[in-house]
């Protein structure tokens, strides 16, 4: 069985990058250097790397059959509402992940990861704003 594209990126990005936290949250902050503001407790990045192991096994999830993916992402936003990060902001996590998968993947990151990871990236600003009142 061939593995969807968003898991056969991140396998790749993990043969070629090894542990993606460092990229992704340097693009993160690159992006959007205030919310740095948010980490300035996690000082050995156990934190950031809980967010993304939790938001990849999401992803994987609704990759596949989605049998709570969806609700994982919805309670995350929830979750970091609750903390301060307003729902526009939550989803930029997601942006931050596909590109750094991007800059490793480089080559590799064809049109079909590309139009699978927009469409995750989608589905997870759409789940975010739906789960936190306005």
């Amino acid at each position: 069985m061939t593995p969807n594209p968003i898991t056969a990126s991140l396998e790749i990005a993990a043969e070629r990058g090894g542990d993606l936290t460092g990229a992704v949250y340097g693009v993160l902050f690159a992006q959007h250097p205030h919310l740095q503001a948010f980490f300035c407790n996690d000082t050995d990045g156990s934190v950031r790397g809980e967010m993304l192991a939790q938001f990849f096994e999401a992803i994987l999830d609704m990759a596949g059959g989605d049998y709570y993916g969806s609700a994982l992402i919805r309670s995350l936003a929830v979750n970091h509402d609750g903390l301060g990060v307003a729902p526009d902001v939550f989803p930029l996590f997601a942006d931050a992940v596909q590109a750094a998968v991007r800059e490793v993947l480089g080559p590799l990151f064809v049109p079909e990861i590309e139009r699978a990871w927009q469409d995750m990236v989608g589905r997870v600003h759409a789940l975010a704003a739906a789960s936190v009142c306005a």
